[in-house]
């Protein structure tokens, strides 16, 4: 969390670009390898605690806290796979465009009022979210384009730096009986 958290506040001292933040990645990892419980508190806490750290406490840090939270908990969905580098990358690319969209509902229905992409009561569900379509769209769909990609280099960097001849420490097979590991001891059960 205490690394997660220093991202941010490198990330609020030097901004990426567009909505690129280094912060998805160990919270991805966390859920991955050690199960969504702790995956889910890895998102909820690394939001908690970069929030406190850049002053960047405001009446959308419940909604952080719950979408950063979700991310590392379904990341602990994911199979085990014996080099999960495209699965992960492909995982955290989603992750960029829901974390937006979900962030987006906070203020939706305030930020917009009853125009042509407004929130109303009463409005059918398909009619609600084809407003809420082309609010997403014209408000920040661009911007959640950047952190997916952002979230794909970053996990990613590994293999990249690799076929370059560099040696990062990470390994992929590691990785993977780390989580097997985990999982087994989580569940009182055997592991290979």
């Amino acid at each position: 969390i205490a690394v997660a958290s220093v991202l941010r506040f490198l990330e609020v001292a030097v901004p990426g670009p567009g909505g690129f933040s280094p912060i998805f990645a160990p919270i991805i990892l966390v859920g991955y390898v050690l199960g969504g419980r702790h995956g889910f508190l890895m998102g909820a806490l690394t939001m908690l605690v970069s929030a406190l750290l850049t002053g960047g406490v405001g009446p959308w840090l419940p909604y952080q806290m719950f979408a950063a939270g979700w991310i590392g908990l379904t990341a602990g969905w994911l199979p085990q796979r014996s080099n999960p580098v495209l699965m992960l990358c492909a995982f955290s690319a989603l992750w960029g465009i829901l974390f937006g969209a979900l962030m987006n509902l906070y203020f939706w229905p305030f930020a917009m009022g009853a125009g042509a992409s407004g929130w109303l009561p009463g409005l059918p569900l398909e009619q609600a979210l084809s407003r809420y379509g082309a609010f997403y769209a014209a408000s920040s769909l661009l911007w959640d384009v950047m952190r997916a990609a952002g979230n794909v280099a970053t996990e990613s960097v590994d293999a990249h730096l690799k076929a370059k001849g560099f040696e990062t420490g990470l390994n992929a097979q590691l990785l993977a009986e780390a989580a097997i590991f985990a999982r087994g001891l989580r569940t009182g059960g055997e592991t290979e």
